[in-house]
């Protein structure tokens, strides 16, 4: 009996903090309080796309495992759970998942940097909400001179702060 309790109650509290960052104005300020305060998303930020939305939070559920793997185990992981075969042989909507899978690893590294104290809040929150902007570019199906554009951006921040 006591676990039930215990379960309904960080159900409970889970739902509030979801529930107050989501009520944030911004994305960097959702981004930043969701770093402050973890809990399970029912849906990431980057999937906060219309029309996008369940897919996008498929191949999240679908790909959970694969960043438990490291190296060319995770990458294979990646490629199969975004059905991507090869640059020449995958179609637009696998070549889009395997990188939204690909930034969504990014977005792991920055945020094991921040919870080992490597890089601050601030920092954590600019990152996560170039990425979560990136990945919302890509599942809006924009033109690649602007995703590329904005991962240039990105590769820059990136640099400087994860040293």
């Amino acid at each position: 009996m006591r676990w039930g309790a215990f379960v309904l109650l960080f159900v409970l509290a889970s739902s509030v903090v979801a529930a107050t960052c989501d009520e944030r104005p911004t994305l960097h300020k959702r981004v930043s309080c969701r770093q402050e305060t973890p809990s399970p998303e029912l849906v990431p930020e980057a999937c906060m796309v219309p029309g996008k939305q369940d897919a996008c939070v498929d191949l999240y559920r679908r790909s959970w495992q694969c960043y438990t793997m490291s190296g060319l185990t995770k990458n294979t992981c990646f490629r199969e759970q975004a059905r991507f075969t090869s640059v020449k042989n995958a179609d637009d909507i696998s070549k889009c998942d395997y990188l939204i899978l690909l930034l969504r690893d990014l977005q792991e590294r920055v945020e094991d940097a921040h919870d080992d104290g490597s890089i601050t809040l601030e920092q954590a929150a600019d990152l996560i909400t170039s990425i979560a902007q990136i990945q919302r570019q890509v599942l809006r199906g924009e033109p690649a001179s602007s995703i590329k554009s904005t991962i240039s951006g990105f590769k820059q921040n990136y640099r400087g702060i994860m040293r």
